[in-house]
């Protein structure tokens, strides 16, 4: 009988060294220490609220998301062409390609914008574009894309703001030339005050996929890089209606991009994982869309309706 209450009274001994040895990590623990694994055991629990950007407070709400998660593009949010309607347009920068819908592919969560050496319509190359012009316009916000970029001589990688008339006013959010993977641009072009361009340099922009932003806000605009920052401009922001536009050209020997060599690599790809724009609650910040509309006209954001 003695020997088992021995037993059981050492078991109990263990069996309180071992909760004290759970915890006296906790203990040891300052109050605020204690305060702050509080408040993170708090924010796991609350998922109803959105998860915003660093630098975001509660005044941004999302206003356009696309993660690609369905088998094709969302007409109601793209179009896959340069010239609203026309067939073979390709942007006005010394390219050699002919953008067409068949350069688009949505798969496993991603949208994948294609350049390739491939004969269509006359030209030599096919390449892919999306873009929100004739469905969404965007006055101010958050611009928010994780993209991975292409390498190769000759290819052109661009996630771009541009406006409808066709004027210098344009906010590149990022830029990347195939022959230099290790540069990454972003520019502000302004019919008032030029141009504002901003360089970072990596070891190689093309190798994964990085989040690329800008936040545009009246008479301010900042770029960003994996959250970053990594350029502001205050003079000649524009306060316009913007739509937002990706595509992968192929250049001519007079473009920027140089023209693909043998090395080039087809096709190549533009890969993004999501497209998220945020606006805070202003009037100045404006969403506009439009639900049907005519895909010549100059402007037909009274189709639609406004956030």
């Amino acid at each position: 009988m003695r020997i088992r209450t021995l037993l059981s009274s050492h078991s109990m001994e263990r069996l309180l060294l071992f909760v004290l040895l759970l915890v006296y990590p906790f203990i040891s623990l300052s109050s605020q220490q204690k305060q702050e694994i509080r408040q993170q055991a708090t924010a796991t629990r609350n998922t109803t609220g959105p998860i915003l950007p660093s630098g975001l407070d509660s005044s941004w709400h999302l206003v356009f998301d696309d993660e690609f998660n369905s088998r094709t593009l969302d007409s109601t949010k793209w179009i896959t062409n340069a010239g609203r309607g026309g067939t073979c347009t390709s942007v006005d920068v010394g390219g050699v390609a002919c953008f067409d819908s068949s350069a688009i592919a949505v798969n496993n969560g991603k949208v994948h914008i294609e350049a390739n050496k491939e004969q269509i319509n006359g030209m030599g190359y096919l390449a892919g574009i999306i873009n929100t012009d004739t469905k969404y316009y965007f006055t101010y916000g958050y611009f928010d894309i994780r993209a991975k970029m292409p390498k190769g001589d000759g290819l052109w990688g661009s996630i771009w703001l541009y406006n409808q008339a066709g004027d210098d006013n344009e906010i590149d959010i990022v830029e990347l030339l195939g022959k230099d993977p290790t540069t990454a641009y972003q520019t502000m072009h302004s019919t008032t005050t030029g141009k504002h361009h901003y360089n970072s340099i990596g070891t190689d922009w093309t190798r994964d996929y990085h989040d690329y932003a800008v936040k545009w806000q009246p008479g301010r605009l900042t770029f960003y890089i994996d959250g970053v920052v990594r350029g502001t401009v205050t003079n000649g922001v524009p306060a316009e209606k913007l739509f937002l536009m990706s595509n992968l050209d192929v250049g001519g020997r007079n473009a920027w991009s140089g023209p693909p060599d043998i090395s080039t690599p087809w096709p190549s790809y533009i890969n993004i994982d999501y497209v998220k724009v945020y606006q805070q609650s202003s009037s100045d910040h404006r969403t506009t869309h439009c639900l049907t509309g005519n895909l010549t006209s100059k402007d037909n954001c009274g189709c639609g309706k406004k956030r």
